[in-house]
């Protein structure tokens, strides 16, 4: 039954001591990249740890045929900009997901690290050391380093709510490294057509985007995204993606060089890293152009469905967490009409329509539209149901508001006794939804 015990030599024994240690410091050193805490051995940012430029490298192909249908033309890449209280949290969906297909990715943060085979660059490295070791936004990044130092990397989410006065340290410090990131995106990829700038909770869809990439002609100068205001100046929201042909980034980073070491003398007194990206890009010629709401910064469950958004195709999302990154990555892959943009409207009737229900409590269904103060839950309620372009509303206890969209919203917890409930005309909504229904999108891409 049992197989003959084999006699084992102590000549052979010894030989094995020898070669299992040798094995086992050839497997840690193949592997020490990969994992979260490795730390790339080059000085050189743009190096890997191997000593050579690194070239990121997409994950293994998904076992689905999505790759297959919407394959990457090679002129395209993709830069995700991220901090490193959280880039454990959201890169590694993104990079299982919409990034799958993608052949040219490159990731910042605020700390160089390995993720899952992936360098992650270091994008403040080349701000001067004398704004690094002394400015107060800089603070989290020097915890982090020092954490580093210390090999104590799994610390740094601890960070997360880390505070620079009133508002996120890690919000302060993303401001330093917009520019940065453009600039050294070209460095490494200097011969793309397309430069797409996302954050990590950013999703992009990805057939779409190649859609829309195709009707557009690269060899013009294009700086385009999503519109936000700053004191009535116009800037590509960040969160949205802002995207630029080769011409545009080059004339930045080529013909201007030393745009983003300029603005670090000056960005202690800016509010924020896209805004002043915008600015750098105003001053030598080159504007935006808002392309809403096919990049957009809203979640899912934020959009405001409506006639606006309805029948037009979505390139980006903002603010998507993992789980809702995998929802609609999983959705992308299985659609049935897989060759027709993805609209607001398909994402409405197959993912948000089921769920929505007519009465949430403890529930913020981010109605904004009108307001009006009173005390009653049914006097709210008969204000939505006499006006007709209401399809919600939600009420605290005092404040009743309506909205002439639909959107899901989120989850509210009480504030002392003031409480959120939130509800939706489900029949109404259903019938301004057969009637807008099917979509006729004879110009998709236009704005």
């Amino acid at each position: 039954m049992y197989g003959r015990l084999q006699f084992v030599s102590p000549t052979r024994i010894w030989s094995l001591c020898l070669i299992f240690p040798l094995l086992a410091t050839v497997y840690l050193f193949s592997t020490s990249g990969t994992h979260w805490s490795g730390v790339a051995k080059s000085t050189d940012p743009l190096l890997g740890a191997s000593g050579q430029k690194s070239q990121p490298r997409p994950p293994n192909p998904p076992k689905d045929d999505y790759c297959d249908r919407f394959p990457d033309p090679g002129n395209v890449v993709i830069s995700v900009r991220t901090g490193a209280t959280e880039a454990m949290d959201k890169l590694p969906t993104i990079l299982t997901t919409y990034l799958q297909c993608a052949k040219h990715v490159i990731l910042f943060s605020d700390m160089e690290q390995w993720i899952m085979g992936q360098h992650v660059h270091d994008a403040l490295e080349r701000v001067a050391p004398s704004i690094r070791d002394s400015r107060p936004e800089f603070e989290l990044y020097r915890k982090q380093q020092e954490l580093k130092r210390q090999n104590r990397m799994h610390e740094i989410p601890s960070l997360r709510d880390m505070k620079e006065g009133d508002k996120s340290a890690a919000w302060i410090l993303d401001k330093y490294k917009h520019l940065h990131t453009i600039q050294r995106t070209w460095e490494l990829y200097p011969d793309m057509d397309w430069y797409v700038f996302l954050e990590a909770d950013t999703y992009l869809v990805w057939a779409n985007l190649l859609a829309y990439l195709s009707t557009l002609d690269a060899t013009k100068t294009t700086y385009f995204g999503s519109l936000s205001l700053i004191n009535d100046l116009g800037f590509a929201h960040g969160g949205s993606g802002y995207f630029f042909s080769k011409p545009t980034i080059s004339n930045l980073t080529v013909d201007h060089p030393g745009a983003a070491a300029e603005w670090d003398q000056k960005l202690s007194d800016e509010c924020c890293g896209d805004f002043t990206a915008s600015r750098a890009f105003a001053d030598v010629g080159i504007e935006l152009k808002s392309v809403w709401p096919i990049i957009q910064g809203e979640s899912l469950d934020t959009i405001p469905f409506g006639p606006d958004y309805w029948c037009k195709p979505v390139v980006t999302m903002h603010h998507v967490q993992p789980t809702e990154a995998r929802k609609l990555y999983d959705f992308e892959r299985h659609r049935a009409h897989y060759k027709k943009p993805l609209s607001f409207s398909e994402l409405f009737t197959d993912l948000e329509f089921p769920v929505i229900i007519s009465s949430r409590e403890d529930w913020d269904n981010l109605s904004e539209n009108k307001e009006f103060t009173t005390d009653t839950l049914e006097a709210c309620r008969a204000a939505c149901h006499d006006a007709d372009d209401c399809f919600q509303f939600h009420f605290n206890g005092e404040l009743c508001r309506l909205h002439d969209r639909i959107r899901m919203g989120t989850r509210k917890d009480p504030e002392g006794e003031k409480r959120w409930t939130s509800e939706w005309r489900v029949d109404k909504i259903n019938k301004w939804v057969k009637n807008n229904l099917p979509c006729k999108m004879k110009k998709p891409w236009e704005t």
